[in-house]
């Protein structure tokens, strides 16, 4: 039996570990998953929570998930620090998935590395991994994944979805999904649509105290299960500078067949591939170039076939069966 540990529930990792469940059946293989802190919402059916408050209070959360399970696992698929931090003090065999950079920033954790014999460390980009390689040896790759059979049973048709957003049934929408935060540039989304010589309306999803301001832009706010919407979008742009890791939004777009505009960040740029229109002007002017290059170029079946390839559940079973094999 595999274990899969998980500091929270937040999304996407409750979509996340649910396909690494189904992932790792289809692989053959058993799995429980045990989220550390108390559910974000509902609690997922299936999963088992240990409702910890304290998350570094390691020990303790390693002696509850050790009550928990019945059987020791013979290895433990962890998500994000933490949860590898409560596989070391179970003493189990694991496989440690970094979704971010600078994961070994931190001297204490080059150091543990150092000395782990029981360690798999993965990351979910090349760009991740290479990260991860100039400390430690054997990083495999295994990138984010979508569950398409369930994504595309809750997904919205396009005027139903642009209702729901309150935007304009015709007419051009541009996409923009994301936390209102500096790092994210919304502000260059924004001076982006104005400077566009199409007429066009900005959607913007998701929270944030920033103060942006456009005849063309429409705020939507926080939208649970934004991607069901994405069917509302001519185009998805992503302001995101090299901070972005993988590029999950980029993936939901692509599985809508919404064409995807961004820069040349690490992240994103490795789950477009060459399905998407990239910008290397980072400027208003460069981003409404290729917004304006985007909606005469839709994204068609190539990125879908892309994401069913490389980022399906059936490709995470892929490399996962792998991977075990090789361990």
């Amino acid at each position: 039996m595999i274990v899969q540990l998980c500091p929270s529930d937040y999304p996407p990792f409750a979509e996340l570990c649910l396909a690494y469940e189904k992932a790792l059946r289809m692989a053959g293989e058993q799995c429980c998953t045990v989220i550390l802190q108390p559910p974000s919402d509902a609690p997922v059916q299936g999963f088992v929570y240990v409702d910890a408050h304290n998350m570094r209070a390691t020990g303790r959360m390693a002696s509850a998930v050790r009550h928990l399970l019945t059987d020791k696992p013979r290895l433990a698929i962890c998500h994000r620090y933490r949860a590898a931090s409560v596989a070391r003090r179970l003493g189990l065999e694991r496989i440690v998935v970094a979704h971010e950079f600078r994961y070994f920033a931190r001297w204490r954790r080059r150091l543990t590395a150092h000395f782990e014999r029981h360690a798999t460390y993965a990351g979910v980009s090349p760009a991740v991994c290479s990260e991860l390689a100039a400390v430690v040896d054997g990083v495999e790759l295994l990138p984010n994944v979508l569950d398409l059979e369930v994504l595309d049973a809750h997904r919205l048709p396009r005027e139903e979805a642009r209702r729901q957003l309150g935007l304009p049934v015709e007419g051009t929408v541009v996409g923009w999904v994301g936390r209102l935060h500096p790092k994210k540039r919304p502000e260059l989304a924004v001076r982006a649509i104005d400077a566009m010589r199409v007429d066009a309306t900005l959607a913007m999803l998701g929270e944030g105290t920033l103060t942006l301001e456009s005849p063309r832009l429409q705020r939507c706010g926080f939208v649970a299960g934004a991607r069901r919407y994405f069917p509302a979008f001519d185009v998805l742009l992503i302001t995101a500078t090299d901070v972005e890791a993988f590029g999950m939004t980029a993936l939901e777009a692509m599985a809508a067949e919404v064409t995807v505009v961004c820069g040349r960040a690490p992240g994103p740029g490795y789950v477009l591939g060459g399905s998407g229109v990239y910008y290397d002007d980072d400027t208003p002017q460069g981003v409404a170039r290729a917004l304006t290059d985007a909606l005469s170029a839709p994204a068609g079946g190539a990125a879908r076939l892309r994401v069913e390839a490389e980022f399906s559940v059936s490709a995470l079973a892929r490399r996962l069966q792998e991977l075990l094999a090789r361990r």
